[in-house]
């Protein structure tokens, strides 16, 4: 008999692990939850995915195996640690509205504040990147020493056509966000802000700022003058934001670096704008940003 329950577990695991599990996500009322973010850590890396419109996961067998751990985050508050066990067991998990402690404390009052290139939405421009470079923003923080990074927010379109007319998606594209200080310049003295490797998928595409939740990383702005923020696409295609340098609200001194997406390791950021090609040809920066809680 034990022979025989041994036989049925080993079956079950290889049949488990020989294919996918979508598992649905539902809140405590039984509603879909549809705006959510998963957190996966896996050894040296964070891989997340970013959800506005489906309350369902399709977890790859060949990601389940190598999980440490999974969060996630919904309705742009709450969060919970998955049990990874539930990835194995269940079809579905119910996710419970609680409000995080740090924000529940009597008196306890938080001023809250973008950096980055802010403007309004509607000065937001497309532009399309087939080159294979990397881009980084420089911001002074010298005045935001301690302070918290609670998000890190890209503005990305659905599609573009390149030079040669060639139409590319942003569909279940993957980006790498880029987080560090210096006092210097990018190329020297840089500590990182992330303990691990941020990956992000953009699911379908869709257009709009794709809002990183970083709460659970306690990531806290060093005493170092600058501030870098950036993301890779790993050489693919990419179409994302610009804002004219006029039209932005905040610091208009921003720098911008870009460097090549290949693995040489001696490859150094430089100094760079986006062009926005109308008559004037103006100077643009990507729209990227973050949001800092003190």
């Amino acid at each position: 008999m034990k022979n025989l329950v041994i036989l049925y577990f080993i079956l079950f695991t290889l049949n488990f692990y020989s294919q996918n599990r979508t598992i649905t996500f539902i809140d405590e009322q039984k509603k879909p939850v549809t705006n959510f973010q998963l957190n996966f850590f896996i050894k040296d890396s964070l891989t997340i995915y970013k959800s506005t419109n489906s309350n369902n996961y399709n977890f790859k067998q060949s990601l389940i195996k190598e999980i440490d751990s999974v969060f996630i985050t919904f309705d742009s508050f709450y969060s919970k640690k998955i049990n990874t066990t539930d990835l194995i067991l269940k079809d579905s998990i119910f996710l419970k509205k609680e409000i995080p402690l740090d924000e529940v404390i009597i008196n306890k009052k938080f001023i809250r504040k973008e950096l980055g290139v802010i403007s309004k939405n509607r000065n937001i421009f497309k532009i399309g990147n087939a080159s294979r470079t990397d881009k980084i923003i420089e911001i002074d923080v010298s005045n935001h020493f301690g302070v918290s990074i609670e998000s890190i927010n890209l503005y990305i379109f659905e599609k573009f056509r390149d030079l040669y007319n060639k139409k590319h998606t942003n569909k279940n594209l993957d980006i790498k966000f880029y987080l560090f200080q210096s006092n210097t310049n990018p190329n020297e003295n840089v500590i990182n802000l992330l303990e691990k490797e941020l990956v992000v998928n953009t699911e379908r595409g869709n257009k709009g700022w794709v809002s990183i939740d970083l709460k659970k990383l306690n990531i806290k702005i060093k005493d170092f003058k600058y501030l870098y923020i950036g993301y890779s696409v790993f050489g693919k295609p990419i179409a994302v934001g610009a804002v004219k340098r006029k039209r932005i609200k905040s610091d208009k001194n921003i720098t911008s670096y870009i460097r090549s997406s290949s693995k040489d390791v001696n490859r150094k950021w430089i100094k760079s704008h986006f062009k926005i090609y109308l008559p004037e040809k103006e100077l643009s920066e990507p729209a990227i940003k973050i949001e800092i809680k003190y």
